[in-house]
């Protein structure tokens, strides 16, 4: 390597194009003539925009820091000498510079082997959303694996997210980003009414390693930390620089500006030719087999505005959200719908969000292939800050992924036309009330209709559709601004549902906004539960006696909907539901509840479930209620709180009150005085709580003040 960048370095310098810098001081840190015996993390200075672009080009950038004149960069021994001979001011970063033991020090990171294994229990464990598909083999033999998540048995045209990571092998919270998608997804699919309308309507394929090899590289620590490329050796290069940067490789300006090396043991090698990589070859086949080519020949020709599909490649670090061109700083023809996409995303995980080619130029890239050939929204998210780095701490795991699962998400639901959706507004707070009623009740749908992070638009108009989705047909219906008028950039609507749920089963509502521009925002959904295709009925009896207890209430605990019911004198009850599985609670006061799960309720079936409570043993509460002041004993009402059990005081004051054992407070009530409360007694089963006495204050012992109304000067009620 050494030669070559010295060659390149000193040809620029010779025409014009790279002043050399002269190290006048002596580093601060490590610098100076000694020469590292292995690979360091250096501070390079640099003074002009084209020597940050040939350092680019060359040698394995980390970070760049354009206020402050340096990037930061991992490079070898050769390297390192022919910067210092091309004039250039290093400083080794040492702490940086040491070797991690990566994945057997970071249990939260899996290995390939893992992940793959991961895949397959996923399809294994939902074979209805999830198929794993084989696109082609690492140049060492490995499968790369992509997971396509959908509803199977919906067949239809349906647009695509395609979600891929670890292109490069040591960006390792890439693939762990993915699986945590995935595992958001089909977890969810079923209960989350958003994430079950996307996998019946849309289609999203996740490619967790698009560089296997690189990864495994990563996983033993030293000395292959920190491998970027594939493992294809071209050239004569060490065991340590082998291999092609696989997103340099890509077969659109490949070689075309600057943007990529053409030395086989540089980081940044594209490669000998055009996709020359096995990876490289099945993802744009794959690509290609997956979305439509929407878009010119030329440079200049813009997709059209209802291109569909999305294609985000996951990277780190940085927390950069970037969108093509990252060959040219001339904006791409579709850069209004690329930017109102990317800045929506970057909403969601505080990502800065500009153009790819914000300080140095790329060529070869997934990003500018996929919309430069296709027309496919592209996007690549750095994930981490710089003090992260290419292994973060476990400790921030869940902080660096969390952050970007609403942003997939996102992309996901506007995937079927992204540069028009995602200029509209968001319909938020999707809300059902009641969720579970009988056929023909009304249902209260409310939403909030959104621009804020959208263009700050007024909002023009809300709709709701009833199971079937504006993109299939279904029928509109209108929802009323709550405010009385469309003129906010966020409106608060709703609507009265009756129209579309009259048949038993679950419904999904479908709700959107359009803004004033007559952009339509995404969808957000909601169920609702119509019930009466199923009964649950039986007794509830004492179980000493086997008699009814009357007094008993029986609640039925669904996945998405709840009923309870109460028994009749006979200890009867009958619940229609909605088919599906419950858990049965009766409760009475006195006893015991009694909870039966995986309680079967199925269409046109009657399922007899019978329980029993057992008596929960006594105890008594004795005492007196007297009259505060003078010692009188008085008749009152003595209650326990929150129970049906209450008596009276006789002429004495005395009163008694059997109770459950547990914890009670009593109130006792009498005419003409104020009321009291005796808190925080307890009562043991088969033991008298004695004095328990309450005293009441008289009300004429109470100071009331007279109201007095003026009207027009004249006093009244005085």
């Amino acid at each position: 390597m050494r030669s070559k960048f010295l060659w390149a370095a000193l040809m620029l310098t010779l025409i014009g194009l790279i002043p050399l810098v002269i190290v006048a001081q002596p580093s601060q840190t490590t610098a100076g003539p000694t020469t590292p015996d292995r690979p360091v993390v250096v501070r390079i200075e640099y003074e002009t925009a084209q020597q940050l672009q040939t350092l680019a080009a060359e040698v394995d950038v980390w970070e760049v820091h354009p206020e402050a004149g340096y990037l930061l960069a991992l490079v070898d021994p050769g390297q390192y000498a022919d910067l210092e001979a091309a004039g250039y001011r290093l400083e080794v970063d040492a702490a940086r510079s040491a070797v991690p033991e990566t994945i057997p020090e970071y249990p939260c990171y899996r290995t390939i082997a893992e992940l793959y294994a991961d895949l397959d229990q996923v399809a294994a464990t939902y074979p209805e959303i999830a198929e794993l598909e084989t696109l082609g083999t690492s140049y060492d033999g490995l499968p790369l694996k992509a997971l396509r998540l959908t509803n199977r048995a919906i067949v239809k045209d349906k647009p695509v997210l395609l979600v891929m990571a670890n292109i490069h092998g040591r960006e390792l919270i890439t693939p762990e980003t993915a699986m945590v998608f995935v595992d958001y997804l089909t977890q969810r699919y079923g209960n989350d009414p958003d994430v079950t309308w996307l996998l019946d309507h849309h289609q999203v394929h996740v490619l967790v390693s698009t560089n296997p090899d690189g990864h495994i590289k990563n996983e033993p620590g030293e000395p292959w930390a920190w491998w970027r490329k594939n493992i294809h050796p071209y050239g004569t290069c060490l065991p340590d620089d082998i291999g092609v940067d696989l997103n340099r490789n890509h077969s659109f300006k490949w070689a075309c500006c600057g943007g990529s090396s053409g030395y086989p043991c540089s980081e940044l090698y594209r490669g000998p030719s055009v996709a020359s990589e096995p990876e490289t070859q099945a993802l744009e086949a794959y690509v290609r087999g997956l979305f439509p080519d929407q878009r010119g020949p030329e440079d200049t020709d813009a997709a059209p505005a209802d291109t569909t599909g999305v294609l985000i490649t996951l990277h780190s670090y940085g927390n950069l959200l970037l969108w093509p061109w990252g060959w040219t700083s001339t904006p791409p023809p579709n850069v209004e719908g690329l930017a109102a996409l990317g800045r929506k995303m970057a909403t969601y995980n505080g990502y800065s969000a500009s153009g790819g080619y914000t300080l140095y130029l790329t060529d070869g890239t997934t990003d500018d292939w996929s919309y430069g050939e296709l027309g496919i929204a592209s996007y690549t998210f750095e994930i981490g800050r710089n003090s992260d780095g290419f292994y973060p701490s476990c400790t921030r795991y869940d902080a660096l992924i969390q952050p970007n699962i609403p942003a997939l998400l996102y992309a996901a639901k506007v995937a079927r036309t992204p540069y028009m959706t995602s200029h509209g507004p968001d319909a938020l707070a999707v809300s059902a009330e009641p969720a579970c009623v009988p056929v023909g009740i009304m249902v209260h749908l409310t939403a909030k209709i959104d621009d804020a992070a959208n263009g700050a638009g007024q909002i023009a108009a809300a709709e709701y559709y009833v199971d079937v989705p504006p993109w299939d047909g279904g029928t509109p219906l209108p929802m009323l601004a709550v405010d009385g008028a469309f003129d906010e950039v966020s409106e608060e609507v709703e609507a009265a549902v009756v129209t579309g749920i009259d048949q038993p089963g679950q419904h999904i509502l479908f709700v959107r906004g359009q803004d004033s521009e007559g952009y339509w925002g995404p969808v957000s959904a909601v169920f609702v539960e119509t019930p009466l295709q199923g009964t649950i009925e039986g007794y509830v009896l004492e179980a000493a006696s086997g008699l009814p207890v009357p007094t008993a209430g029986v609640g039925l605990d669904g996945v998405r909907c709840d009923y309870s019911v109460q028994v009749d004198a006979t200890g009867y009850y009958s619940a229609p539901v909605n088919s599906g599985v419950y858990t049965v609670t009766a409760s009475a006061f006195g006893y015991y509840p009694e909870t039966v799960a995986s309680v079967v309720a199925s269409c046109g079936i009657t399922t007899v479930q019978n329980l029993t409570l057992t008596l929960i043993p006594t105890g008594t509460v004795q005492g007196h209620v007297w009259e505060a002041g003078s010692g009188q004993p008085l008749t009152a009402t003595i209650r326990a709180e929150d129970t049906p059990v209450s008596t009276a005081s006789d002429d004495g004051g005395a009163y008694g009150l059997v109770l459950p054992e547990g914890g009670y407070t009593l109130t006792a009530q009498a005419p003409g005085y104020a009321s009291g409360t005796l808190e925080g007694l307890q009562v043991v089963a088969g033991q008298v709580l004695t004095g328990t006495d309450l005293w009441l204050e008289p009300f004429d012992a109470w100071v009331f003040l007279p109201v007095v109304v003026r009207e027009g000067g004249v006093v009244r009620g005085e």
